[in-house]
């Protein structure tokens, strides 16, 4: 992960909404991202108070009887830095979401 140090942290969100991470300058390193079987495509974004940082298009799981997603990003070197304050915003339905964060 680069030079950057740090204690690194997880928050996890299921509910579509803008939801605040932390309250203040941080490092994204990850995103975990969690879809069950026959939902729809979805779009998260990750975000520097009201800045998109990174926006990600989730493809759909319609198969009832299919798998679902599980799906991790990883960020190279220190990651994405949010100067501000990180949030994630869930557009629309994803099982869950984890952001992992320094």
């Amino acid at each position: 992960m680069g030079t950057y140090i740090s204690n690194v942290k997880a928050v996890q969100k299921s509910t579509v909404a803008t939801h605040t991470i932390f309250a203040g300058p941080a490092r994204i390193v990850g995103l975990y991202i969690n879809k069950e079987p026959n939902v729809a495509q979805s779009t998260v974004t990750l975000k520097d108070d009201s800045t998109t940082v990174a926006e990600f298009t989730v493809r759909a799981t319609t198969n009832t009887n299919g798998d679902g997603l599980t799906q991790y990003i990883g960020f190279p070197g220190d990651g994405i830095k949010c100067d501000t304050s990180l949030k994630l915003h869930i557009v629309t339905a994803v099982t869950f979401c984890t952001v992992i964060f320094g």
